[in-house]
């Protein structure tokens, strides 16, 4: 399966002996004449970018709901 450009993916990379899962998204697909690679930029505020093997990617990751608590909040004056 091919991913499109931007397509926002779970992988895993290994570093250091590790193992990290992250979630990232395809920015290149790069197909050479035994290997094929994909170049992920990480979704997370580090903003690193990774050369993984289709072989590594788990799946499509979902979209993070964030929850913002602008409620109607009082400041010290009581305005």
């Amino acid at each position: 399966m091919i991913y499109d450009l931007n397509t926002r993916i779970e992988y895993y990379v290994y570093r250091e002996g590790r193992k990290f899962y992250r979630v990232g998204f395809v920015k290149a697909y790069r197909k050479g004449l035994f290997k094929s690679r994909y170049i992920v930029c990480t979704a997370d505020k580090i903003r690193e970018v990774d050369e993984i093997a289709p072989k590594q990617i788990l799946g499509f990751a979902p979209k993070r709901e964030y929850k913002f608590n602008n409620q109607n909040k009082e400041n010290d004056n009581g305005n």
